[in-house]
């Protein structure tokens, strides 16, 4: 391999670490993670768990942050179309009529790259997903975070992604340690008996948690005594604000 050919192979990488670093921006500014936020929520009102809501999990180096790795997740349970077709659909959407949120500032975002620079990046993507298969994934990730070594992962189905038929567990289990759901929570969505998760769903729904996924029982005590606290605390706040 030339000097010329290693330029343009660190250039390219250079780029498509640019690229996920901003994509990974925009997840998180429009979908930031749950746990994170209800975490953040209990300590404002000075509220001690038994346990961690939100973990900040370790990901392969080359994804930089969980939401970095969420790139990643999304890519490898997407279709893959060809270059051509996405730059095509990128330039077709109407910005200006899409409602806000995600997927509009994406499509925002991969209109500040040229169709030169976005094949490049498109065919970084092609190598990730190469070099990233899912089973050495699921490998690594439990390597890095020996808190999710138990979990079950080899299910035909999840409770939670059912429906996809050959990956909802595996799906599930990738979205959970991108988005920092405790390995409890993780593992009871994937490998909970269908019947019992459906009526603990049920149950937990008609609760309103501001929880943002489904706790595992363990720790749905523990919970609502810290919501049931927010709540008083919030009460007793107004309370003496109209006392003034």
């Amino acid at each position: 391999m030339n000097k010329k050919q290693n330029f343009e192979d660190a250039s390219a990488e250079m780029l498509f670490r640019q690229f996920i670093r901003g994509w990974a921006a925009i997840e998180y500014k429009c979908n930031p993670p749950s746990a994170l936020r209800v975490e953040q929520t209990y300590a404002k009102y000075g509220i001690k768990l038994p346990f961690k809501i939100h973990y900040e999990y370790k990901v392969p180096a080359e994804f930089e942050s969980q939401y970095g790795f969420l790139f990643w997740v999304k890519m490898i349970f997407c279709k893959q179309e060809s270059f051509e077709e996405i730059w095509t659909q990128i330039q077709n959407v109407d910005v200006d009529k899409a409602p806000a949120g995600v997927n509009r500032d994406v499509v925002l975002y991969y209109r500040t790259f040229s169709k030169e620079q976005f094949a490049m990046i498109y065919a970084c993507t092609l190598k990730m997903i190469e070099a990233w298969p899912v089973d050495k994934m699921i490998a690594e990730i439990k390597r890095l975070n020996p808190e999710l070594a138990s979990i079950k992962t080899d299910g035909k189905n999840s409770n939670v992604m059912g429906i996809v038929k050959s990956s909802g567990v595996l799906l599930d289990f990738f979205n959970g340690v991108a988005y920092g759901f405790a390995p409890e929570d993780i593992d009871y969505c994937l490998n909970a008996p269908r019947e019992e998760f459906l009526a603990y769903k049920e149950k937990t729904d008609r609760l309103n948690l501001a929880h943002g996924h489904i706790p595992a029982p363990s720790r749905l005590d523990a919970l609502l005594v810290a919501e049931a606290e927010v709540k008083k605390i919030i009460a007793q706040r107004a309370q003496e604000k109209g006392l003034e």
